[in-house]
């Protein structure tokens, strides 16, 4: 838990390496043995797990840091029609954090979302 703590500090206040993965900005940063994927929303249609990642993310936590109050995220798992994994509603416009522990393919669909300012989103996924 300290430890998971720990990458989320991290993930907030370092700046990282990113590519471009259907027109979202991500970002893969390795603390030790914490890894983190970090994905920065903009005006593109949804984003999915990296192709390299066949068999999902090993996911402890999501992280949901929104741009105002009333944002939302939707997570599902593995594609639009998929399980939602991660519903919630930021009615303060504070930080929202959902411990998973297992194997998922995330898919974030952006009609699924209100996001205020999508630049200003960050979605972590704290990896095991």
């Amino acid at each position: 838990m300290k430890r998971l703590l720990l990458g989320i500090l991290f993930v907030l206040f370092l700046s990282s390496y990113a590519f471009a993965v259907n027109t979202v900005t991500t970002s893969v940063d390795y603390y030790g043995k914490l890894v983190t994927v970090q994905v920065v929303p903009d005006a593109g249609t949804a984003w999915d797990s990296p192709a390299a990642y066949t068999n999902g993310l090993n996911v402890a936590a999501i992280l949901f840091v929104p741009s105002a109050a009333n944002d939302r995220l939707v997570v599902r798992d593995v594609a639009a029609g998929g399980n939602v994994i991660f519903n919630d509603i930021s009615l303060d416009g504070g930080s929202r954090v959902l411990y998973i522990g297992r194997r998922i393919k995330p898919y974030i669909l952006k009609a699924d979302c209100t996001l205020g300012t999508p630049a200003n989103v960050r979605i972590v996924f704290i990896l095991q």
